[in-house]
């Protein structure tokens, strides 16, 4: 249910705060003739203006329009255009006046000669074109710059180019200096502290989920990052956190564009991608591919134990290896049947692998002692040598469909969208135990115990949507929509035992599941202006239906439901270029099919996984406040959020009541819990050469949870820093950008996670008119990337420390055919630069 008290207090709250922060000047009431509503009698005149680009035609939004007296030149009053460019100025005093209109990466223009007075109280300056900078700067390159990160209503925009520190790596790396967003040295994301998060491509959905998608993009690629963490009812309400959107490269420009990139790095590290555009007529072309095998060494440390009548003790030390590699390639083409109609088809096909292996050294032993560290020279050790190895690899197809139709008036469509992907999974894991002395020396009287997993699966997802947006007025919207959705997944599972060289099944160690999910969903949004505040409700509903069928028990379960997920978004814009904005959006976690498999597989000899098929869907409940304000060259955002999370289902490890030496792993609905906090951001352009961005948050997370029987209440308060320096040697085309970032430790249902912290370094030269760049990137410069995690209750303990091998050295060069990259910077440093006002 909705905490409706915590809706009040939200909203009470923003209107404290646009109550007691200053107005804007500019009117926002008009009639659709388009002149200010009211009487002007006692209030002085009006002056309307709209601005676009004058190479694009484009919309300019938050235009500074600054009103001077002729008399003195003195500043009288001022104010922003909206987003249909448009800006009234109100209640200005009878006089003669002049005008400037300007923005951020133009030129300023000046209208002259403006009369208010009794007879003449409304002045409309028609439409201001406005130059882009570079058209008269060609020369300079910080006309073509962006900001790393910029600040939309809804969403913030981290422009990956502008971050040479991730040259070569995937869009994981490119996230590792966004705030709300944290990222570990195994290449897994969190967005605002969850795992649980939606991942888009061009807005449409992934055959891999979550961080697995994230690791299999290039960087190079991606022409810049949507983080959206409360997302309005036309979005799919999946995911505790939030949406990550990633914007692929793509330039419409009549010709042939394109973009190449390789890179070389440690331990043989080598990825390569390519994007290639051709626009003529009617037609919009595009064909991209990419290769990568990256490597990383650690070393590891872990200790564990179970409680019953003794202590049972694992204490290790070892070092593996990991590796991510993958191929993919993507193609797809616009057709432009008239100026109102548009059919985009791509299809994609990839395959992603993942391997890990490691050798460990394993003291064993059993013991009356219940504390750490259990040392007991008293009682006999078992050794052995652990070689494990563990990996996946699928094989993924995918394709889409997308018709939209432009009615006569603007922002009036209908769109049409089918989607289809299979993902084909083939993963192993085993490993061989060697007994030894207790020097580590391998005995040879002792036969080696060999084992090993084999799962294959596959996943197939279907999707069609219909989406119809209505424009009924200047600021009124309504958008309807409706979808069908289906995932489909089978999965057989056998465990392995080697006697003499030959692996023979293990018969009571073999499982065959499917799992089918349905959700059906219809959506409306209503956008409007109400005094001087924007506002947009929605409303989604969403039927699922849900079937898990275990053909080794010879038994199903299902589950059915039908949701509601409410949103509400509110703005304001105040006077100082200041933005206030405040939302509220409900959101669910669905269960991932693994999570509900009960058959109990061997992951080792000590070590069992087991699903819950009685888990059911968190629900979250979402609040944020947030404002911006912009400093002259300078720009700060602030974000205040509250997120509580219902019927709460975590990962969880219990000892086997059959065996109190086995630790079972699974999952289960344990309670609720939230967290509330800020994240600050600021972007400092101290002069042409040096840009300072600097990002912090903190934030409260207590647990209120029911695991095995016992009341677990915990709670901390978790903090972390991003600084992120770019240099630009004058009248060179060299860069060099150094980034730190540190995250504090933090609680989770049954243990804590360790703090983090590294620095990492990089340089870029261009050459050829910026056509041929190289760059060199050294990732945690200073060796600190470890971190470790403990669990514990009343029947275990466990400390597992992970410390990668570092610094490592990445080398890129790229090259641009026919200025693709330079082209769209041009464009986009204008249009990203307007939204960022907000």
């Amino acid at each position: 249910m909705i905490k409706y008290k915590s809706i009040v207090f939200l909203v009470s709250l923003f209107i404290s705060a646009s109550v007691f922060l200053p107005r804007q000047a500019s009117a926002q009431g008009e009639h659709p003739g388009g002149r200010p509503n009211g009487d002007f009698a006692g209030k002085g005149g009006a002056i309307k203006v709209k601005v676009i680009d004058k190479t694009t035609s484009g919309l300019v939004e938050y235009a500074s329009i600054v009103v001077y007296s002729v008399k003195d030149s003195s500043l009288v009053t001022g104010g922003v255009s909206d987003s249909k460019g448009v800006a009234f100025i109100t209640q200005i005093p009878f006089g003669n006046y002049y005008v400037d209109i300007d923005f951020i990466g133009y030129i300023k223009q000046r209208k002259e000669n403006i009369e208010i007075t009794e007879s003449k109280r409304f002045v409309d300056l028609g439409t201001v074109k406005l130059p882009q900078a570079a058209e008269v700067l060609q020369d300079v390159e910080v006309a073509a710059d962006r900001k790393h990160i910029d600040y939309k209503i809804d969403k913030k925009i981290v422009n990956v180019s502008q971050d040479i520190t991730s040259s070569g790596g995937s869009a994981v790396d490119a996230l590792e200096n966004v705030p709300s967003i944290q990222t570990d040295i195994e290449g897994n994301v969190q967005l605002r502290g969850s795992s649980s998060f939606t991942v888009l491509i061009d807005g449409k959905p992934t055959p891999l989920d979550g961080s697995e998608a994230l690791q299999q993009i290039p960087a190079s690629s991606i022409e810049n990052i949507e983080i959206i963490t409360n997302p309005s009812a036309k979005f799919d309400p999946d995911g505790t956190a939030g949406i990550i959107n990633v914007i692929m490269k793509e330039n419409q420009k009549q010709g042939v564009n394109g973009n190449f990139n390789l890179s070389y790095g440690s331990f043989n590290a080598f990825n390569g991608d390519f994007l290639v555009n051709a626009r003529t007529g009617k037609f919009n072309f595009f064909v991209s591919g990419s290769y990568r095998d990256g490597k990383r060494k650690s070393e590891t440390e872990s200790l564990r134990a179970t409680f019953s009548d003794s202590t049972f003790v694992n204490d290790v030390e070892g070092e593996g290896e990991f590796q991510h590699k993958g191929y993919d390639a993507r193609v797809g083409a616009d057709y432009f049947l008239t100026d109102k109609d548009i059919f985009t088809i791509s299809g994609e096909y990839g395959n992603r692998g993942f391997e890990r292996s490691g050798v460990s050294n394993y003291d064993q032993f059993t013991t009356d002692i219940t504390e750490r560290p259990f040392d007991d020279p008293s009682v006999d050790h078992t050794y052995y040598i652990n070689q494990s190895g563990f990996s996946v690899s699928s094989d993924y197809i995918s394709g889409d469909l997308n018709y939209q139709h432009k009615f006569n008036d603007e922002g009036h469509d209908l769109q049409a969208y089918v989607y289809y992907s299979s993902v084909v999974t083939d993963e192993t894991s085993g490993f061989e135990q060697e007994y030894t002395n207790n020097e580590f020396e391998v005995l040879d009287s002792v036969t080696p115990v060999k084992e090993r997993s084999i799962q294959d699966g596959e996943n197939t997802r279907f999707r069609a949507k219909l989406d119809y947006t209505y424009p009924f007025s200047e600021h009124g919207k309504f958008e309807a929509g409706y979808q069908f959705r289906n995932r489909i997944g089978l999965t057989d599972y056998n465990y392995e035992v080697c006697d003499e060289g030959t692996f023979i099944d293990d018969s009571s160690q073999f499982n065959d599941v499917d799992f089918n999910r349905q959700v059906q969903s219809a959506y409306s949004t209503y956008t409007n202006r109400l005094g001087k505040f924007d506002f947009m409700l929605g409303l989604r509903l969403e039927y699922t239906n849900r079937l898990f069928i275990s053909n080794i028990m010879n038994n199903e379960w299902t589950y059915s439901k039908l949701d509601y997920f409410p949103s509400l978004h509110v703005s304001r814009k105040l006077a100082w270029d200041i933005q206030l904005q405040a939302s509220y959006t409900r959101r669910i976690r669905r269960p991932r099919p693994w999570f509900l498999d009960p058959f109990r597989s061997k992951m080792d000899e000590y070590n069992y996984r087991e699903g819950n098929p009685g888990l059911e869907p968190a629900y979250i409940d979402s609040y944020e406040l947030n404002a911006q304000k912009r400093f002259g060259k300078h720009f700060v955002a602030l974000e205040t959020f509250y997120r509580q999370t219902h019927n709460k289902f975590e990962h969880i490890t219990r000892v086997d009541s059959m065996n109190p030496d086995i630790l079972i792993s699974s999952f289960d609905n344990v309670g609720s819990d939230e967290s509330y906090g800020l994240e600050m951001m600021g972007n400092f352009n101290f002069a042409t050469w040096w840009n300072l961005n600097i990002t912090a948050d903190i934030y409260r997370y207590s647990l209120d949870a029911m695991i095995e029987g016992t009341s677990t209440q915990k709670s901390t308060i978790t903090y972390s820093g991003r600084l992120n320096n770019t240099f630009k040697i004058p009248k060179t085309n060299t860069r060099f950008q150094i980034f730190g970032m540190y995250r504090s430790p933090s609680v989770t249902a049954q243990g804590e996670r360790g703090s983090f912290f590294m620095v990492n370094a990089a340089v870029k030269q261009s050459f050829l008119d910026r056509k041929l760049s190289v760059m060199f990137s050294l990732d945690d410069v200073l060796g600190t990337m470890k971190h470790h995690r403990e669990s514990y209750t009343d029947y275990f303990y466990s400390y597992h420390e992970f410390d990668m091998i570092s610094p490592t050295f990445k080398i890129t060069v790229s090259y641009i055919l026919n200025d693709f990259e330079r082209r769209n910077e041009e464009h986009d440093a204008v249009e990203i630069e307007n939204d960022s006002m907000m």
